[in-house]
């Protein structure tokens, strides 16, 4: 699995990380605005497939890998897409969809009903540029300490999102234009 890092790398490099971004897994906002709603999620991420289960009034899940998909579940091959994504409140797209090129027709199948849109995952590229296309919260990862990600990738590191890794390497942040939090403000950005 060597995506997720030259993804979220080429973004850093493309874009400035946002000035106005909240530590928060994006997965957890959508959830916290799921009950009662109809979530539908592209790209299965197991540990909160159960978690919105229990809070929506439905929730799909459309997934490529095949020995995944469950219909009594509701995990559905993409192509139900044009089906699900029309009724949902909530739309959850890994950012696997930008490279596999099926974030456009997501996107305009989210708006059509205007479906709250997050883009989630370690490769999302965390800029605020995205949130003009129809994104309305962007959950990625932020690099907190360089060396020690160096070092943790030359050692060959195994669970990218450990507590080490968290507590010491990675944080993961959220941004959106409608979320209402306190911004986290630069230094630079008051002082002369």
């Amino acid at each position: 699995m060597h995506e997720p890092f030259p993804l979220n790398k080429l973004s850093l490099l493309m874009y400035p990380q946002p000035r106005n971004y909240r530590v928060a897994n994006a997965l957890d906002l959508a959830l916290e605005e799921s009950e009662g709603k109809t979530v539908t999620m592209v790209g299965y991420f197991p540990g909160f497939a159960d978690k919105f289960r229990k809070r929506a009034r439905r929730f799909y899940i459309l997934e490529l890998n095949q020995n995944l998909l469950d219909t009594s579940k509701n995990v559905l091959f993409t192509f139900a897409a044009e089906e699900v994504i029309p009724k949902s409140d909530i739309v959850t797209l890994t950012a696997t969809t930008i490279i596999n090129k099926s974030i456009e027709r997501l996107l305009q199948l989210s708006k059509s009903v205007s479906a709250k849109v997050y883009l989630v995952g370690p490769s999302s590229p965390t800029s605020d540029v995205l949130l003009d296309y129809g994104i309305d919260v962007i959950g990625g990862v932020r690099v907190k300490d360089e060396k020690k990600l160096v070092r943790a990738i030359k050692n060959g590191i195994l669970y990218p999102f450990s507590d080490y890794m968290r507590r010491e390497v990675l944080e993961e942040i959220a941004i959106g234009i409608f979320l209402k939090w306190r911004i986290r403000i630069d230094a630079s950005d008051v002082l002369p």
